[in-house]
């Protein structure tokens, strides 16, 4: 006689056997991602409705670039673990790294080795990049916020 429940039964324990470890790994990504929101946040702590003039953005990118050393790592760490995780925090992953990229792209160039000094573009110019940059980063830390929230 042909055992055909077996194969079944098989299927489904191999099926809740890796849902578990994407389970597993995506609270890992969770508790990486906290303390990561929570540092990419503190670049916003003087601005809690967003910099307002041309001066504030650059301050606060120049806070943001100052961080980049710290937070680049801990984003990569959160990146390294995307592919063993669910399809949503997957997701979630992939548009945080490409928000906050997208912001580090703008922001390293303008303020990355003009601490103190003038910025290389105009008042506008810098601006309108820096809003953007801002924006970009407020995604990254929306969608780190997210996957943060995932409990055991």
């Amino acid at each position: 006689m042909v055992d055909i429940l077996g194969p079944l039964f098989d299927a489904a324990d191999r099926f809740r056997a890796g849902r578990e470890e994407r389970h597993k790994t995506d609270m890992r990504i969770a508790d990486k991602a906290s303390p990561l929101c929570r540092t990419l946040k503190a670049s916003f702590e003087q601005w809690p409705t967003g910099p307002r003039t041309t001066a504030e953005l650059t301050a606060w990118a120049r806070r943001f670039g100052d961080g980049y050393a710290a937070t680049e790592p801990a984003l990569q760490e959160i990146v390294d673990l995307r592919p063993d995780a669910s399809r949503s925090v997957r997701t979630s992953v992939k548009r945080a790294r490409d928000a906050y990229y997208a912001a580090a792209d703008i922001v390293i160039p303008l303020v990355g080795a003009t601490y103190w000094g003038p910025l290389a573009v105009s008042d506008h110019e810098a601006d309108v990049k820096l809003r953007k940059a801002f924006a970009y980063l407020h995604t990254c830390i929306s969608k780190l916020a997210a996957v943060s929230l995932i409990e055991g």
